[in-house]
């Protein structure tokens, strides 16, 4: 493990290097070895005493050994036929690479972000001993994204608002080719009504291209019983879409082994 930091003038950064090499716990079949390299790099340049301009860079590339199941078909506790329910040649490989650019304004009463990035992942699962064998399996998903975000101190009140917008994409010899388009915007207002008491009211409306709109409020108090003890209530609506794997994966039998 290797990490570096410094500064010069208004310009920060750091470097982080990491590698981890294992050859496993298991033994039948001996294929449960592991490897990872992760590399993190992190520029922080001030632009003026109230903003500075962040950007960052990861990569993790981690190849695994795939053992397979664990399956007792004699009931007896010795495993003695892993070897035909294992997979002692395969392999589970996976890469991410991030790059993100972020800009942040801290003033007396407001705080801004902006941030665009870019984030890929590449998993390939190889087998060669599959019945049926014709090649790894592949996938790879790409999600683009820019975000904004601001929020104002007022006298009794936090005001939160901001919005975000995806583009969601898989390249699969599975799945096969898709992509989404995702945005949303939020609005959050804590007031602090009168002490000892602070409601918080919040709502978030998303648009997903497959699936439509969808609003999301929530609610929330705080009570101040004295000054060790706080009393809480709160309740809200969440939304979540299918995820690729969820729509589009092979329903073999296979198939929901790798997964």
């Amino acid at each position: 493990q290797f990490n570096y930091s410094a500064r010069q003038e208004e310009t920060g950064y750091s470097v982080g290097v990491n590698k981890k090499s294992s050859t496993g716990h298991r033994e039948m079949p001996d294929n449960s070895g592991f490897e990872q390299l992760v590399i993190f790099t992190k520029i922080n340049h001030q632009l003026n005493n109230n903003s500075n301009l962040i950007l960052t860079l990861n990569y993790n590339d981690s190849d695994k050994d795939s053992p397979g199941m664990l399956i007792d078909n004699n009931s007896d506790g010795d495993y003695d036929d892993l070897y035909e329910s294992g997979t002692p040649n395969a392999t589970m490989d996976d890469l991410d690479k991030n790059l993100s650019i972020k800009w942040i304004e801290k003033k007396s009463y407001t705080d801004t972000a902006a941030m665009i990035y870019y984030n890929q992942h590449e998993n390939i699962y190889d087998d060669p001993d599959e019945w049926g064998y014709n090649g790894s399996s592949r996938h790879i998903s790409n999600k683009t994204g820019i975000e904004l975000n601001r929020t104002n101190y007022l006298e009794e009140q936090t005001i939160t608002y901001g919005l975000e917008v995806k583009n969601n994409k898989i390249d699969s010899n599975e799945n096969g080719e898709h992509k989404f388009l995702t945005k949303a915007i939020y609005f959050q207002d804590e007031w602090e009504v009168q002490e000892p008491l602070k409601i918080t009211l919040g709502l978030r409306y998303d648009n997903h291209e497959k699936f439509g709109s969808e609003l999301s409020p929530r609610f929330g108090t705080v009570y101040s019983l004295n000054d060790n003890t706080n009393m809480h209530i709160s309740v809200g609506k969440a939304y979540r879409t299918p995820t690729f794997n969820d729509l589009y994966w092979p329903s073999d039998f296979n198939a929901r082994i790798r997964r």
